[in-house]
């Protein structure tokens, strides 16, 4: 189903939600939240992928905007830059770390020690971490549902940014 549209961003922020909450476009995510309540089991922690089928239209800018309106309606939300090649998320927000989804999923990390405040209320960030050498193995491994298990135990809502499924198999895998 068709949930609904974003508008064209003419504003020189990424996180439009938060900077421009009266705008047409913060109002398009909005509804966008509104009628995917339609449709969500509201008993059931959601999971959320976001992809495309190449880079530059808009999967960072839409997970994080997504996340921001998500918990602006008090639900406990984090966005997963689950991108390991070409992250977006940390610079959106201002987060200035190195550790982040790929030491978790190494075994580097707990998952206490990636998970970081997006400075948005009820909203948090795991970005992606080092780039990997080897991404799409990282992604298929157990931690990854072991990811989604501990983050369901928090947050109502999870939103995974990730590479386009048109240029790797990190989405499809997800």
């Amino acid at each position: 189903p068709i949930l609904g549209h974003v508008i064209h961003n003419k504003y020189k922020t990424s996180t439009v939600v938060r900077d421009n909450p009266m705008s047409l476009i913060a109002e398009s995510f909005r509804s966008l939240r509104t009628n995917f309540q339609f449709i969500a089991n509201e008993s059931e922690k959601n999971v959320v992928l976001i992809t495309s089928v190449i880079t530059g239209e808009g999967k960072s800018f839409t997970a994080v905007n997504l996340g921001t309106v998500f918990a602006q309606n008090q639900k406990k939300v984090v966005v997963i830059d689950f991108d390991l090649r070409k992250s977006k998320i940390k610079q959106y927000l201002g987060i200035e770390t190195n550790e982040g989804l790929s030491m978790f999923l190494s075994n580097h990390a707990d998952l206490d020690n990636i998970i970081y405040p997006s400075g948005i209320e009820n909203l948090d960030i795991i970005p992606s971490g080092t780039v990997p050498p080897n991404p799409t193995e990282l992604i298929s491994s157990a931690r990854t549902s072991e990811l989604f298990s501990l983050l369901k135990r928090t947050y109502d809502m999870i939103f995974i940014d990730s590479p386009p499924i048109g240029l790797v198999s990190d989405a499809l895998l997800l």
